[in-house]
């Protein structure tokens, strides 16, 4: 016998040490000499399954009725069938008896078709969902009961929900993966597999990962995790919540900055201020060409973003007049781990600084309020300390797309596929550097190979679908973007993407459908406020309109009090004298400029009222964000012309012709101002005169 356990922990060791062939080889001879005692059968296929040898192994347990004995057997068989992608056999296996009891989200039951979460509810899950079918969890090979075992690992209930989750999510039956999925996680919240699979995967809503994420039964002492899955959610509407987590986990970390304070609310889909398509991506980003103001009309489109993947990958797409985008993305709730810092020796101390996870989820907060340059630097950051950190790259990848780095998007393209070459991500990042150039049909064929190699992966599926919008192919495009509404039920974003294709095609009473639909599961994000002002504008309806715009701007961080103030930061920070104020201004001003097109339609719609002094004043704050924009100059130009005022009028046409001279209105209008003037003029004259009276030579 000492012959025996002395070769278990040589065994033992090779596994530790990674020699799985010395280890396979001697676990064979251990398990003939002990006669096939079960825990050298185990430890055998175990060795079977280091080497990848999943079929081998999974023959070994089920040899002698086995895989039955012993939860710990089925574990592992079950994790074979997994890696054979044998799902229907994986789930025979774990017996889901329980698959008709489910985890409930917003007081919903994920067992079926799909209702809407009631605000403010709470996340619950049954405790016949936690434990699997028929499993003795007080037996010691399966390490106590879920409440009173001490914590030596992660909970097995966990890992068999995992694994469930994860088959019920490969046949496609979505709403049984969040249920089993949720389980895992709140079976034991150290489980994070299963929150990556529901937050990457883009299974709930904003308000659902925040109310799951709140559930957990997180250990006293640990609550760093609650604040870093937190901070991993989507951020729609509660980007200052999510910077007082960051803060608490940075501690005083070089990676720690000190952003402006942001607002209340704000989306991780933003337009830029490029008016050429951009691609970003996983993580998931945005662009956004606001469309000519169209003095006498037509109000101008934000593209937002497609960012996603990881952390914000995304690709943007164009369109003649205005270039759109889709933000793919993450979020938590007011007061998440506002109770941490007492109690939580190393968040007080911010020693998770230095963490990846951490300095990644800064950088998708710096993608999604729009600050690219802060978020293309940590990221930078981080890869140069990591070049492997597959989290991170997404991230990485939609940030260098929103400000054009197509040279690092090429490096990038390159370094991944020839480390991963399998990999979907590698291929997305080859399809964005081609986007980024324009090259739109070389972009789609590797959207394409992306989403083959992984179809779960959402930035492709946007990336795919903004490819073809950017040709103006809407059908082809809605095909792409329907089928990411199918496979990411907790997305709004394609949803908004249906809806200005259908704008674009002027279906508006189908794109007001989607819009609405997106709203009802993101109704904190700016732009698709901003969508349902221009189908508004678009009705006709200038008062439905405006309002929307209001509600989209409100939404922005930093908005009332930047451009709302008309630059008085700016002023204050120059009085102040103070290098950090500026720097926090001018962050904020390019947080803000995504969005001046959405304040150039508020101003439309002002016009359009008769409002014309507030249009005045709208047209002055998207000046104050976006200097020197001829379109701007000609929508103040034509505000005035309407008020009677041609000698503004005829200024403010004459600025906006000489920062685009080939703008056609513009040149139209001054002739017309000038007409008006001169009519105005000898109108004057005739009654200052007389009729017959002889006026002095225009030259002497």
């Amino acid at each position: 016998m000492a012959e025996l356990d002395r070769l278990r922990v040589i065994v033992r060791d090779c596994l530790d040490k990674n020699l799985i062939t010395s280890a396979s080889f001697l676990a064979d001879k251990l398990a003939c000499l002990s006669s096939r005692d079960p825990e050298d059968v185990l430890l055998l296929a175990r060795c079977y399954y280091s080497s990848r040898q999943f079929k081998r192994a999974l023959r070994l347990l089920r040899a002698g009725n086995l895989v039955h004995s012993d939860p710990r057997f089925r574990l592992l068989a079950a994790k074979c069938l997994e890696q054979v992608k044998d799902w229907e056999e994986c789930l025979a296996l774990l017996e889901d008896a329980n698959s008709s009891h489910g985890a409930t989200i917003g007081g919903k039951t994920w067992s079926g078709v799909a209702v809407a979460p009631v605000p403010g509810a709470g996340f619950h899950t049954p405790t016949d969902a936690i434990a699997p079918a028929k499993l003795d969890l007080s037996t010691p090979a399966f390490g106590g009961t879920v409440e009173d075992s001490p914590r030596v690992g992660i909970k097995p209930a966990a890992a068999f929900n995992l694994i469930r989750g994860r088959a019920y999510e490969a046949l496609g039956n979505r709403p049984k993966a969040i249920q089993w999925l949720s389980a895992a996680l709140q079976a034991d919240p150290f489980c994070s597999e299963a929150f990556d699979e529901l937050i990457d995967n883009h299974m709930l809503t904003t308000e659902q990962e925040v109310d799951l994420v709140e559930s957990l039964s997180v250990p006293s002492g640990f609550e760093w995790l609650r604040l870093l899955y937190s901070s991993r959610c989507k951020k729609y509407g509660r980007e200052d919540t999510v910077e007082r987590q960051l803060r608490l986990l940075e501690g005083p970390s070089p990676l720690s900055h000190q952003p402006t304070r942001l607002g209340t609310r704000r989306t991780f889909s933003h337009p830029t201020s490029t008016p050429t398509p951009a691609p970003a991506a996983a993580a998931a980003a945005a662009a956004s060409n606001p469309a000519a103001p169209t003095p006498p009309g037509a109000a101008a489109t934000p593209t937002a973003a497609a960012a996603g993947a990881a952390a914000a990958t995304a690709a943007t797409h164009g369109t003649k007049d205005a270039g759109r985008g889709v933000g793919l993305g993450w979020a938590s709730r007011d007061g998440a781990g506002g109770g941490a810092r007492g109690g939580v020796r190393m968040v007080e101390q911010g020693l998770l600084g230095c963490s990846g996870d951490v300095a990644t989820s800064r950088a998708e907060l710096m993608l999604h309020v729009g600050r690219y340059e802060d978020s293309y630097r940590i990221t930078k950051h981080i890869l140069d300390g990591d070049p492997h950190d597959i989290r991170c790259i997404p991230t990485h990848l939609a940030a260098a797309v929103h400000m054009g780095r197509r040279n690092e998007l090429f490096r990038a393209a390159h370094q991944l596929v020839d480390d991963h070459p399998n990999s979907a991500l590698a291929w997305f990042a080859v399809a964005c550097y081609y986007y980024c150039i324009r090259q739109h049909d070389q972009a789609r064929r590797f959207f394409c190979k992306a989403t083959t190699i992984n179809p779960a992966f959402a930035p492709a599926w946007m990336g795919f679908g903004h490819t073809y919008a950017a040709q103006e192919e809407t059908d082809q495009a809605m095909v792409a973007y329907r089928t990411a509404v199918r496979l990411f039920t907790g997305f709004h974003v394609p949803l908004v993407c249906i809806g200005m294709e259908y704008e674009r095609s002027n279906n508006l009473s189908l794109s007001l459908h989607f819009l609405d639909e997106a709203r009802r599961l993101c109704p904190s994000d700016p732009l698709v406020h901003n969508e349902l002002g221009v189908v508004a504008y678009r009705s006709l309806d200038f008062t439905a309109a405006a309002r929307h715009f209001e509600v989209a701007l409100r939404l922005v961080a930093g908005y009332g009090a930047a451009a709302g103030e008309g630059g008085g930061g700016e002023r204050e920070a120059g009085r102040a004298g103070s290098d950090a104020a500026a720097g926090r201004q001018a962050a904020v001003a390019e947080s803000l400029g995504a969005w001046e097109s959405t304040v150039v339609n508020l101003g439309h719609s002002y016009r359009k009222m008769r409002r014309y002094g507030d249009a005045l004043l709208v047209y002055e704050q998207a000046l104050s964000l976006r200097p020197n924009t001829a379109s701007t100059f000609a929508a103040i130009a034509f505000t005035h012309h309407l008020q009677g005022n041609l000698i503004l009028a005829i200024e403010f046409y004459h600025k906006a012709l000489g920062l685009c001279p080939g703008d056609s209105l513009s040149s139209e209008m001054l002739g017309q101002a000038l007409k008006d003037e001169c009519a105005l003029m000898a109108a004057a004259a005739d009654d200052h005169v007389g009729p017959d009276a002889v006026l002095p030579p225009l030259f002497t």
